[in-house]
């Protein structure tokens, strides 16, 4: 009995995790953000920023799609569930809002950076301008 209790404790333990890990999004500081980039070979990396912040300093190959914006949905809807989405803005508040959002529109691996691209160029990390 008691090896069927364990048992059955492991299983329920392991769904719990995993609709966790599902339900939630990822967050990592600059470091880790990078080398999880640079370990991706089809991650889609989105500055949540509006246009003017995006254009005074951005992460190289990010696409600008404003989590304030009307579109914004609709510009997101386009990318395939599976592909992995790094989001970050200039403190990490507006991308961990963005982050939530695609979380529940069905995003599978949604990875924030933490802090934004202000934590991002304290850690001395390429910024294009």
């Amino acid at each position: 009995m008691k090896r069927y209790l364990f048992f059955l404790l492991v299983v329920l333990a392991g769904f719990s995790a995993n609709a966790f890990s599902q339900s939630k999004y990822i967050s990592m500081s600059p470091v880790q953000f990078q080398a999880a980039l640079e370990s991706e070979t089809d991650e889609i990396l989105i500055d949540v920023r509006q246009d003017w912040e995006f254009k005074k300093g951005h992460l190289e190959s990010a696409l600008n799609i404003d989590i304030m914006s009307d579109d914004f949905d609709s510009k997101v809807s386009a990318f395939s569930k599976d592909t992995p989405l790094y989001v970050y803005c200039f403190s990490g508040g507006r991308s961990a809002e963005a982050s939530e959002k695609l979380k529940a529109m069905g995003f599978k691996k949604v990875v924030n950076l933490t802090g934004g691209i202000s934590a991002w160029e304290k850690a001395f990390l390429p910024v294009v301008k």
